[in-house]
């Protein structure tokens, strides 16, 4: 039985191969049924060499070269210009060979499947060399080479310089993109993605393709043991890379389409891939750890008796791409970013792999070379020598005669070398207007108005706008391109003469469009500052750069970390941009007294404490105030939330505080770190008041820091209980403390009050310096005013009714009262706490009757 021939299966191809095979075969099938000719006929004629079908297939890239030519707008003299879209020979050769596979798969598999005894004779071969010439898809391909290529002018040598991008060059690009953000405005998660992309081109010298679809599963964090320091640990990255370009249906014998390589901190926070990648992933709350900060990343892990501890990914982030960012949008910031860093001929993105390459040539033998870059010694030595030569002929062929030149021929390799920052970025507003005034913008005005008049939901409406934009903009970019040009020309040449270039930076300055993403342009300019920089302590300066990063992708423009008066501030000879914190009402911070969490704004604690400690019932009972109790005194607060409000009136007028600085600690009822603050908070409510309802239990709970500082057991019964307990036992702990300046600031004195009851009072009094009874007593004894009452004592029925913290200590002097005052007075005298820092004083205030 014979069995029929079904021909050989075809070979997968890339999307973009299968795209650009479609397009040409649809050309291809419009150009023949204009002319009422059968497509696939011509293919069939081919393989029988009629010349008909070579003369058709002449034909038709004549015509395809001709239709490219197109209107273009230009600054010139005339307003368009034809202008030959194909220019080089190369184009030509690639469309014939996309017809020719098109063709053979649509046509000819099939003719050779009908015909299996025929089937050599339906194939189209194009040999190169001598043999072209023998067939006819081979004498078409000559034909391109020769008669069409010098008929339309085409150009047969590659159109683009080969150069590399070297490390200087990534850390200029990076540079530019942080501390210039406001000339390249995008929003801050697409920022951190192309700052993770450039550095990974330039690692290992991947393909877009492959450092563009890095994912979560594809890098495993982890701390590990230093081999230098036994005694701590190192973060590092396990980062697994997956070539493309290769065929998915082959069966392999190798692992040649992976590479897996570590990495860890370095020093360069530009080039640093595991601080950047660590940033993007506490900003997508990726571990499975909970980490808030990038310092409780470094300090929170503990390798015990191990050596590697390895940091888990939430298992919904294993098939999330980590810096999910377009090859066109990356293509897009990779030029904008060159051209405000004043490069002259910027370069493809395709340059940070021939730069890579340069150094894994000398770094690493061929084959270990051709396993990370994927590709064989001979596409190397095709395809990834750049234009620059790297070294210095003179020197390797004179040797010592040539002296010491090696090092400065090396600054060539850097494309950034020509770069002038002060190049013009922007089109003048002279020329913009001008503009206006062209004949063809003024028609596509028109016809837009006319069509918007008639009917301004019509689509065409939208066409023409979305027309007339690009047509702005391709002269936008044609008249700054000229503007570059003149401007460089005209700098070499006052330079090379020795004159100043000045005028020049004010003739060819534009000014700044409005741009999106504006607000937070400062913030990122901040950052590149840091970026610039050198550092001493980098192990400071990085966790701190780590912040600010992550408040600027937050959109957090009063974080702390922004602030000049943080001691691990670093001042450089170009100081930050201003980013405080304003002083008016919306950026002031409020506390809450019940549970000491800071909130921005009055609004934002009362729902604080409407929907949680309301939510929880802690107005349900009366219970004892905790601000009050960290003064050493028990008030009792009673009806309810709005019995709380009025005590905090009465009491605690002013909630303004200050934002404490970031710090992980230790939570007090369990062993995790978190920052403190909102992130602490978050912690508490979420797994002991929500997840484990501490404050619903009829038995209670322990208290878990005092079993860890002194191991003894302190029993809760009710949320009361446990604020009271955190005020009095508590106050230094994470959920508690304030930073030291707030400190000292809220606890600088204690105001005694005494009550006449029936009487109006108002009052008197000063501060003193808290000292011990003999000093209190010198102080206080010889009288300096008299009582201005009715006696020269207070009333007996006077009596203690509360004591409060001040904060600003008051300039009389004070008013002596009766020996009963001083006995009050030190009873409730209570030791230094140990939160208590720089001067403290003793506020002493009286009710006098009037």
């Amino acid at each position: 039985m014979e069995i029929p021939y079904e021909g050989l299966p075809q070979q997968p191809i890339s999307d973009k191969a299968r795209k650009s095979r479609d397009r040409a075969w649809k050309l291809w099938e419009e150009s023949c049924n204009n002319r009422n000719i059968d497509p696939c006929q011509i293919w069939l004629d081919l393989c029988l060499e009629k010349q008909q079908a070579e003369t058709y297939c002449q034909k038709f890239l004549k015509r395809y070269i001709v239709d490219s030519v197109a209107l273009c707008p230009t600054i010139g003299e005339g307003e368009v210009e034809e202008v030959q879209q194909v220019k080089a020979t190369r184009t030509m050769a690639r469309l014939w060979q996309d017809l020719i596979e098109e063709a053979d798969e649509r046509v000819l598999n099939k003719k050779r499947r009908d015909n299996p005894l025929s089937r050599h004779q339906w194939q189209l071969r194009c040999p190169k060399g001598d043999n072209e010439k023998r067939y006819p898809a081979g004498r078409i391909h000559q034909f391109i080479k020769v008669q069409l290529t010098e008929e339309f002018n085409l150009t047969r040598k590659q159109q683009f310089v080969k150069r590399e991008t070297t490390s200087e060059d990534i850390i200029s690009h990076l540079i530019t993109l942080w501390s210039h953000a406001g000339d390249i405005p995008c929003d801050p998660r697409t920022r951190i993605w192309f700052h993770l992309a450039v550095i990974l081109a330039g690692l290992g010298g991947f393909r877009p393709g492959v450092y563009l679809n890095v994912k979560y599963r594809d890098v495993v964090l982890s701390v590990v043991r230093d081999p230098a320091n036994p005694h701590e640990g190192r973060l590092c990255a396990e980062v697994t890379v997956h070539h493309n370009k290769k065929m998915e249906t082959a069966v392999r014998q190798d692992q040649s389409e992976t590479l897996t390589f570590s990495i860890t901190l370095i020093p360069c926070l530009t080039l640093c891939f595991l601080t950047n990648l660590t940033i993007q992933a506490l900003l997508d709350d990726a571990f499975e750890a909970g980490y808030q900060s990038f310092e409780e990343v470094l300090i929170r892990p503990t390798l015990e008796n191990v050596d590697y501890v390895k940091l888990r990914w939430k298992e919904c982030f294993e098939d999330k791409p980590i810096f999910p960012i377009a090859q066109a949008a990356f293509w897009k910031w990779w030029v904008t970013v060159q051209r405000v860093s004043g490069c002259r001929e910027p370069t493809r993105p395709y340059s940070a792999r021939v730069g890579a390459a340069q150094e894994l040539n000398g770094a690493l033998v061929p084959s270990l070379r051709n396993y990370v870059m994927s590709n064989s010694s001979a596409v190397f030595e095709k395809s990834y020598l750049p234009r620059q030569f790297p070294r210095c002929l003179a020197s390797i062929a004179f040797k010592a005669k040539a002296g010491d030149s090696e090092d400065i021929t090396k600054v060539f390799r850097d494309a950034k070398l020509k770069n002038d920052i002060h190049a013009p970025l922007y089109v003048s507003a002279e020329r913009l207007r001008s503009f206006e005034e062209r004949n063809d913008v003024r028609e596509q005005r028109k016809k837009l108005e006319v069509a918007a008049k008639s009917d301004p939901q019509n689509g065409e409406v939208q066409r023409l706008r979305a027309s007339l934009n690009s047509y702005l903009e391709t002269l936008k970019r044609e008249a700054l391109k000229e503007e570059r040009e003149k401007y460089f020309k005209e700098a070499d040449t006052l330079r090379s003469r020795g004159l100043s270039t000045d005028y020049l930076r004010q003739t060819h300055t534009g000014e700044r469009p409005k741009r999106r993403f504006g607000a937070t342009a400062d913030m990122a300019t901040a950052i590149g500052e840091i970026l610039k920089q050198e550092h001493n302590d980098i192990s400071q300066v990085r966790v701190r750069y780590a912040a600010m990063v992550l408040a600027y992708l937050r959109s957090q423009p009063t974080a702390r970390v922004f602030d000049k008066d943080r001691s691990d501030y670093e001042p450089s000879t170009a100081e930050l941009p201003s980013a405080e914190p304003s002083t008016t009402e919306s950026a002031l911070y409020h506390r809450c007294f019940i549970c000491y969490g800071t909130f921005s704004g009055h609004t934002n604690l009362r729902k604080h404490t409407r929907d949680l400690h309301r939510r929880l019932g802690l107005f349900d009972n009366d219970f004892s105030c905790p601000e009050c109790m960290r003064s050493n005194q028990n008030i009792n607060i009673r009806n309810g939330l709005q019995g709380w409000r009025d005590h905090v009136k009465a009491y605690h007028p002013d909630t303004t505080a200050p934002t404490s600085s970031s710090r992980v600690e230790l939570c007090l009822l369990c062993d995790k770190r978190c920052t403190s603050g909102v992130p602490m908070m978050k912690h508490f409510i979420t797994q002991h008041v929500e997840k484990e309802k501490i404050f619903a239990t009829e038995t209670g709970f322990d208290c878990n820091a005092c079993f860890r500082s002194n191991n003894s057991t302190v029993r809760i019964q009710s949320q009361s209980d446990w604020y009271c307990h955190v005020a009095t036992k508590h106050c230094t702990e994470p959920q508690t403390r304030q930073n030291n300046t707030e400190c000292a600031g809220r606890r600088n004195g204690i105001s005694i009050d005494l009550v006449i009851p029936g009487e109006d009072s108002h009052v008197v009094g000063n501060k003193h310096p808290r000292a011990d009874e003999d000093t209190m007593l010198e102080v206080i004894w010889p009288s300096k005013k008299k009582w201005k009452g009715p006696s020269e004592s207070p009333p007996s029925d006077a009596m203690f009714f509360s004591t409060r913290i001040d904060d600003v200590a008051s300039s009389e002097d004070t008013m002596v009262m009766d020996p009963r005052l001083v006995q009050i007075q030190a009873a409730l005298r209570c030791e230094e706490p140990s939160w208590a820092v720089g001067e403290s004083h003793v506020h002493t205030e009286y009710f006098q009757a009037a």
